[in-house]
């Protein structure tokens, strides 16, 4: 069984009032894993049947089209990451979740996981704030690119993720924001 108190603190980024209680009700049922810089957490190579909390380090999650790849997001301490095409659908998802640093994670079984959210209203609870939580960021990324120009995306990038910068290249960050490489040179140097 994992630390309850560790759990409890990860939990608590989703939702910041989930109980002692149900932390130590759901605690026999996770992991402790650990991963390495650049290792695959999640696969498009099959269905996934994890899910994970970041304790710590940071994550990219992205798709890869004739050997492009395209950054969706960054995890953090906190986010909770799986395959979402699998958990809704069961079917194999598209996206690549790899670890940026070495990482931290308590994991658990996507049909464990399931079947908690089925029978418990707090366990529940904390799945309906990690769905809000992805639906705010879903929602804002789209107005942000759908509306900045590229010296705008960058700014609100590095007002809320700032503390990513020096685990990125710049073309990740750049193909992420939307933005042409050596346009974000010049937005870079132009800031500084």
């Amino acid at each position: 069984m994992v630390n309850t108190n560790i759990l409890k603190e990860v939990l608590q980024h989703s939702n910041p009032h989930v109980e002692s209680s149900t932390v130590e009700k759901i605690a026999r049922f996770f992991e402790y894993k650990n991963f390495n810089k650049g290792d695959v957490i999640v696969s498009n190579k099959g269905v996934c049947t994890t899910c994970y909390f970041i304790y710590s380090g940071f994550t990219r999650a992205y798709i890869s089209n004739d050997g492009e790849e395209h950054t969706l997001w960054f995890g953090e301490k906190g986010d909770f990451i799986t395959s979402f095409k699998t958990m809704y659908d069961n079917e194999t998802g598209s996206e690549i979740i790899s670890a940026l640093t070495n990482c931290e994670t308590f994991s658990i079984e996507m049909s464990q996981f399931k079947k908690l959210i089925q029978e418990h209203i707090d366990i529940a609870s904390i799945y309906i704030k990690i769905l809000e939580a992805g639906y705010q960021y879903w929602e804002k990324r789209f107005i942000i690119h759908s509306q900045h120009n590229a010296e705008n995306r960058f700014i609100e990038w590095m007002n809320r993720a700032e503390h990513l910068l020096p685990h990125l290249s710049l073309g990740v960050l750049a193909e992420y924001l939307n933005i042409d490489q050596s346009t974000l040179s010049r937005i870079r140097s132009k800031r500084k």
